[in-house]
């Protein structure tokens, strides 16, 4: 398994998925998540998302009722807490447009893809392996438990 203490000093765009597994849960990832996030805390990592992950990973919770995991999201992406939350603002939309008319992103990927660029993040932690957010560096949480 990767040393979460090697994105010290780094920053890094979350990707949806890497919160719902964090949050929820995702036995090969949970280890490596809990350090993850307590680096984040601590600030030892800088991490920024979108708010279009507020929509991504609130679906699940508001369909089966989960209040308790929903109030966990809306804490974790406030403004207050440690991750840097970007709003989808125009200049986003566009270099989304953009990522669009170039590639075969998906029109969420691409806004996640824009706001790693707006934020200049060195790397994007997804574990979408269709998603390209070149020529940020991708780093997927599997290779990172397989490493």
């Amino acid at each position: 398994m990767y040393d979460p203490n090697g994105f010290t000093g780094e920053h890094l765009y979350l990707d949806a998925n890497v919160f719902i597994y964090g949050v929820e849960g995702f036995k090969p990832y949970d280890k490596f998540l809990r350090a993850f996030f307590e680096l984040i805390d601590n600030g030892q990592i800088r991490a920024t998302t979108s708010e279009i992950t507020l929509a991504e990973v609130l679906v699940a919770p508001i369909r089966d009722t989960r209040q308790d995991l929903a109030a966990i999201y809306e804490e974790m992406l406030s403004s207050a807490g440690p991750i840097n939350v970007l709003p989808a603002g125009r200049e986003i939309l566009i270099e989304s447009a953009a990522i669009r008319a170039r590639s075969s992103a998906k029109p969420l990927d691409a806004i996640h893809i824009a706001t790693a660029g707006s934020a200049r993040a060195s790397f994007f932690i997804s574990d979408d392996r269709r998603l390209n957010p070149a020529p940020i560096k991708k780093v997927t949480l599997a290779e990172l438990v397989s490493a």
